[in-house]
């Protein structure tokens, strides 16, 4: 059975089908199942542009991205974090999209936000009904969507640090190319980092070089 699932891209709606996994019995093919949805979840393009190529990051590398940034600065800063865990939230912070596909936070598409949510939690339903035999990983997703620590409280704070910081370094490209406006960054950023004072801390720095040269990364857009 095949599942379609809606997504954006460039403003514009695109579709996706991802592939409904059976479980096996025997460990081989639960194995070759859930490498399957490792996969899929390669499939999942995300908005922002990856440094230095003519395409969207994806999925895998957004998140690997935030596990080695969380594991820099967890070390860098000496924060009193359960690096295990910090890595395994990062790894699992969006696996359900790999059913509910990923939603831009300024997509134009209503609908698309308004059911972001109810399209998560069937996403993590159908991923702990397939795969039951790893608790571990449906009680970590669990606990990520409760922010129910310090660890997965730096984690979503990090992760909504992660696209400025890849928009630094390409000058704003994705910003300029959505017509994302310097207020809206900010404004967004403020309200969605602020649980950890530490991103918090890092986001106002970055908040204070873009401002320099506001042009440079949101060209004629720049309020």
């Amino acid at each position: 059975m095949n599942i379609v699932c809606k997504g954006e891209k460039n403003n514009t709606k695109f579709l996706y089908k991802v592939e409904s996994v059976v479980m096996k019995k025997d460990n081989t093919g639960s194995v070759i199942e859930f490498y399957k949805v490792l996969n899929i979840f390669q499939h999942v393009v995300r908005v922002p542009h990856v440094p230095g190529e003519n395409r969207r990051e994806n999925d895998v590398e957004h998140s690997y991205f935030l596990a080695m940034m969380a594991w820099y600065m967890i070390d860098i800063l000496k924060l009193n974090l359960d690096m295990s865990r910090v890595l395994r939230y990062a790894l699992i912070h969006d696996l359900v999209e790999v059913y509910a596909g990923d939603t831009y936070v300024f997509s134009k598409n209503k609908e698309l936000l308004e059911t972001k949510h109810k399209r998560e939690g069937e996403a993590q339903k159908r991923l702990k009904s397939e795969f039951p035999e790893i608790e571990s990983m449906h009680e970590c997703i669990e606990q990520y969507e409760r922010r129910s620590d310090s660890e997965s409280v730096f984690i979503h704070a990090l992760d909504k640090l992660m696209p400025v910081l890849n928009q630094y370094i390409q000058d704003g490209r994705t910003w300029k190319s959505e017509k994302i406006s310097f207020s809206d960054i900010v404004t967004l950023k403020r309200r969605t980092v602020a649980a950890s004072p530490e991103i918090k801390n890092l986001l106002e720095q970055l908040i204070q070089l873009i401002e320099k040269d506001r042009k440079r990364f949101f060209g004629e857009l720049i309020d």
